[in-house]
């Protein structure tokens, strides 16, 4: 599937970025390989996928922009600058990846930090101390990668060819440890979003689901997003242990249970199991 297109204003944060860079290079003596090395990522693809709108800016890549281009974040992205001022404040909660929060004006910048922007010494001591702030920041959360593929909860959605990471969340390592103890590992976590109904009152059409991708197999009986026939569903899995058919379950009523005969199992394969719904309920 195609990833889910930038919003406006995210397209004229790269075109900005892009405008910045083909002003500068000439005189940074810069290339989009040596951006690239400089900004420590393996390829120019990385630095023409941000110039050309096909990934989100995020403070990440904006912070390395700015310094390798030595220009304030602002001349790009007043919204990730806004983003940056937040960093002073170490009791902000952990939001979604900024890159995809609403757009706001330069002069919306704090005070004391749009101050500093206007000074290119003064910023590049900012910009060094908010970097390492956002490295502490970054050390102390996880990023959890959101899918653009959709499970269904009904009669399932064709599996796509191709995995589409359209969007990030972050989580604190603290919350991870509290209410997922058990999951395989922090690599494993993946962001779906449910559709259709068989699952309620679990959950509902359209919730958010925390999936752990390196769960395989059905050890336990739970809720597992699977591939049926080459179709996604999300359903409550149980083992028959007379036989070893499994019986794939719907939490609605309104829902027959479907039994896969053990001899017929090589039909299903378990993608992750679902181990968070974005309704506050863990399962």
């Amino acid at each position: 599937m195609p990833a889910q297109p930038l919003s406006p204003e995210q397209r004229s944060d790269a075109a900005r970025l892009k405008a910045v860079y083909t002003a500068k290079k000439r005189e940074l003596s810069l290339t989009q390989e040596g951006l690239a090395a400089a900004c420590g990522w393996e390829s120019q693809g990385t630095v023409s996928q941000y110039f050309n709108g096909k990934i989100p800016l995020n403070i990440d890549a904006a912070v390395k922009f700015a310094r390798v281009l030595k220009v304030s974040v602002s001349e790009f992205s007043p919204q990730l600058a806004s983003d940056l001022a937040k960093l002073h404040d170490p009791g902000a909660p952990i939001e979604r990846d900024p890159s995809h929060m609403a757009s706001q004006n330069a002069d919306d910048l704090s005070p004391s930090l749009n101050g500093r922007l206007l000074n290119s010494d003064a910023e590049s001591v900012e910009m060094s101390r908010l970097g390492q702030q956002l490295s502490q920041t970054q050390a102390d959360t996880v990023t959890v990668s959101v899918f653009d593929a959709r499970a269904s909860m009904g009669l399932g959605l064709a599996e796509p060819e191709h995995d589409t990471v359209v969007d990030h969340l972050r989580l604190t390592r603290a919350w991870v440890r509290t209410h997922l103890p058990t999951i395989s590992s922090l690599e494993s976590l993946a962001v779906l979003t449910a559709y259709g109904d068989s699952m309620t009152p679990t959950f509902s059409d359209g919730d958010i689901l925390l999936v752990d991708r390196g769960v395989y197999d059905i050890k336990v009986d739970a809720v597992y997003v699977l591939a049926l026939n080459n179709e996604l569903y999300i359903k409550r899995i149980q083992r028959r242990i007379t036989d070893g058919a499994v019986i794939v379950k719907s939490d609605n009523p309104l829902y027959d249970p479907v039994v896969v005969e053990n001899g017929t199992r090589e039909g299903l394969r378990v993608l992750g199991r679902v181990v968070w719904a974005w309704n506050g309920r863990k399962l």
